[in-house]
């Protein structure tokens, strides 16, 4: 579960079986983290939307380590 800590300069994945973090982003110069997605050619970039507060409004992209990787979205296949 990948969390974005508004006010705390920081988006962290906590483990569902255990409530531990295990890894921690952090936004330098920017407390207000407040959502996050995979994306990149692998989807193994973390991208980071932020408030627009202080050095706010910014777009944080960050390489993930360890193989850590995001799930493809299911593609629409259209309809009423």
């Amino acid at each position: 579960i990948w969390v974005a800590l508004n006010g705390a300069g920081r988006v962290v994945r906590i483990d569902p079986a255990t409530g531990a973090i295990d890894l921690v982003v952090h936004t330098p110069g920017c407390p207000t983290p407040t959502s996050c997605t995979f994306g990149g050619p692998d989807l193994d970039e973390l991208f980071i939307t932020t408030a627009a507060r202080p050095a706010g409004g910014q777009l944080f992209r960050a390489k993930m380590p360890f193989g850590i990787k995001g799930l493809p979205e299911p593609e629409w296949q259209g309809g009423d």
